[in-house]
């Protein structure tokens, strides 16, 4: 990633790491994640926006929760967490709304049951040198100002976002393009840059030009990368 960017170059980094596997060793999937933030916060320029996105899963043995195990060292790391604050999460529930809501309700009231409902919390971190480098993150302003239909304005206002986990084309998109193009709606302008160090067969990239942002995205698999490259063709 180093050899790719510049210091306080990136205004938005989306960042998915890989899931934890039960038969890897939780403390090294750990320290990698950290290690990923560690060169996020160097690149990413003060007042830049990363987008975290964390998944605890059901296993066998009950809940894995590496994944918010590296959050919570991530925050408390100061090579790390002293230079971000962390103002918002969003809930991804990878379940359409109708889905979700058929599968517990009280009284009218839906409660989710995410037992049922894989999800993810999407961590949404400012880059902040110290607090006077840091201004409010005003979301709902933010979505109110975009240029879309009310109807979509309303589900982005929502803390939940239920979006379907689906591939475009029979590609094996593991975030929906959805996603990712609100997170870059919301949370970056025009031809600002955007990173995305795990992307895949290039979903990121294809929302980056659909919204003319510049973006950089990276992956280890180099089948990957020809895939990202035919789509964006």
């Amino acid at each position: 990633m180093d050899q790719f960017l510049n210091d306080n170059s990136v205004d938005l980094s989306i960042v998915k790491p890989p899931y934890h596997k039960p038969e890897d060793d939780p403390g090294t999937h750990i320290q990698f994640i950290k290690s990923i933030m560690k060169k996020i916060t160097k690149i990413t320029k003060v007042g830049g926006i990363c987008c975290l996105i964390i998944s605890e899963d059901m296993t066998k043995d009950g809940m894995d929760i590496t994944e918010t195990r590296a959050l919570l060292e991530i925050q408390d790391d100061p090579e790390i967490g002293s230079k971000w604050v962390f103002p918002e999460n969003i809930i991804w529930s990878k379940s359409a709304r109708d889905t979700a809501e058929s599968l517990f309700h009280v009284e009218n009231i839906t409660a989710v049951s995410f037992d049922l409902t894989p999800f993810s919390t999407i961590w949404i971190m400012v880059k902040s040198e110290n607090d006077k480098d840091y201004e409010e993150l005003d979301i709902s302003n933010r979505i109110q100002n975009l240029k879309i239909s009310d109807t979509k304005k309303q589900e982005m206002f929502d803390s939940m976002w239920f979006i379907p986990k689906k591939s475009e084309l029979n590609y094996n998109d593991q975030i929906p393009k959805e996603l990712i193009l609100r997170l870059v709606m919301i949370f970056s302008k025009e031809n600002d840059l955007v990173l995305d160090p795990f992307s895949g067969n290039g979903i990121t990239a294809l929302a980056c030009k659909t919204l003319n942002r510049n973006f950089i995205c990276i992956d280890k698999k180099e089948d990957n990368i020809l895939i990202s490259k035919a789509r964006m063709n």
